[in-house]
């Protein structure tokens, strides 16, 4: 007896958490933003291949996504045009200041040309949430009733 109760009841969360959309969350961060699904976080690529299915959503993302992989590689290549006359003034070498010039300019250009794509990003998960069938919350309510037969008294649950 004790088996069939918890067994009913793990089923039930089952339903429960597989019936609730599956809703990407998106999080302000240093670098741009983190995207979730479920409290596990993902990569822009698990994001891209998780909007693939909404038309408008997939083309902002594809956007996004080469926005954001552009900035990166731009502001690792400044980043590093930077760093190496900085190193070499400490290193008691003499530094060309002039590829540290380049380096702004890169950076300069990579950074918001990434976070443009982050904020094309999170438009799209805002389409691909709104796009999702609103299951959970207000309008996700089962009827629980009690239910008496031949074989005894048991709970019933009605979606």
């Amino acid at each position: 007896m004790k088996i069939k109760i918890l067994l009913s009841i793990s089923c039930l969360l089952f339903v429960i958490f597989t019936c609730s959309a599956q809703k990407i969350n998106s999080e302000k961060v240093f670098a741009g933003y983190k995207f979730t699904q479920n409290g596990k976080p993902l990569k822009i690529k698990e994001v891209a291949k998780i909007v693939s299915g909404n038309m408008e959503a997939r083309k902002l993302m594809r956007s996004a996504k080469s926005n954001i992989e552009m900035g990166t590689i731009l502001s690792g290549i400044g980043g590093f045009l930077i760093g190496w006359p900085i190193g070499s003034a400490i290193g008691g070498g003499e530094p060309n200041w002039l590829l540290a010039a380049g380096g702004v300019v890169a950076a300069g250009i990579g950074i918001p040309l990434s976070n443009s794509g982050f904020k094309r990003a999170r438009q799209s998960v805002r389409i691909y949430n709104k796009s999702l069938p609103n299951t959970s919350g207000s309008q996700f309510k089962p009827q629980f009733h009690l239910a008496a037969s031949q074989q005894g008294i048991g709970l019933l649950i009605k979606f």
